[in-house]
């Protein structure tokens, strides 16, 4: 389901702030926030002294039992308050206290340097979906999904001579890894590839050319390429571990 929103704010001074209410009902349910890096429960596996009024939703978020989840998510309003409209309550450890979320896409409630007032058109989109099962490796792929928008390219009219066709050209042993991004390595025919392990169950890569069994050699790199390990056939993955890696493909 897509949502979308538009607001014509009036220019008031007076502390306002717009929350947009997601009463969310799922029996045990508990609430999980993608965040850089990785996924965590809201409440629980935060960094000590961080902030549990308000969080910022990197590309999605799960309200999940032990069947099934909710997965929910802003473009444009990644600002949302776990559990109840917390504003002010600074309470150290505190827990979300419902499965509710409150998206909370402006204010003006910070004594900074813009103007007091917010005036004008303001449009924002949700997307919102269900599955029957709780697998983050599920919730993570949609979220990204639903991010990142679909390649197009226009082909000019001309003379058709065949068929459009599409394929892949490397075959990748597991489907528990999130592709975070590639990037080609200069004067050399090479790829840097980021890796996200999103099972939270580890896995072991292998990478080969399409139509051909033989593994490429995987070498692993840091995040400026430089080498840290000889190349191997199979690339281990701890639980939502993340690596990058050189694949030669002369």
């Amino acid at each position: 389901i897509g949502l979308h929103y538009t607001l014509l704010k009036k220019p008031v001074t007076d502390p306002e702030g717009v929350y947009i209410a997601f009463p969310f009902q799922l029996e045990d349910g508990k609430i999980y926030c993608d965040v850089p890096g990785g996924v965590m429960e809201a409440g629980v596996d935060q960094i000590p002294g961080s902030s549990n009024d308000w969080n910022t939703v990197q590309n999605f978020v799960s309200v999940r039992n032990d069947k099934k989840q909710i997965i929910f998510g802003s473009h444009e309003a990644p600002l949302m308050q776990f559990g109840g409209i917390n504003t002010g309550r600074y309470i150290a450890g505190a827990k979300p206290e419902s499965t509710h979320i409150y998206s909370w896409p402006m204010n003006n409630y910070w004594g900074t340097n813009f103007n007091a007032d917010q005036q004008g058109s303001f449009t924002w989109t949700y997307y919102l979906t269900t599955f029957g099962n709780n697998q983050l490796k599920q919730a993570t792929k949609t979220g990204w999904e639903n991010r990142i928008p679909l390649l197009s390219r226009v082909l000019p009219a001309g003379k058709k001579e065949g068929a459009l066709s599409s394929g892949s050209v490397l075959d990748f042993s597991t489907d528990d890894l999130l592709l975070v991004s590639v990037k080609p390595v200069e004067n050399g025919s090479a790829i840097i590839f980021q890796f996200r392990e999103i099972n939270s169950n580890g896995t072991d890569l292998t990478i080969s050319r399409t139509g051909n069994d033989d593994f490429l050699p995987l070498q692993l790199v840091d995040v400026t390429g430089t080498t840290l390990a000889s190349p191997v056939s199979t690339l281990s993955f701890k639980p939502l571990e993340t690596k990058f890696v050189r694949v030669n493909l002369e």
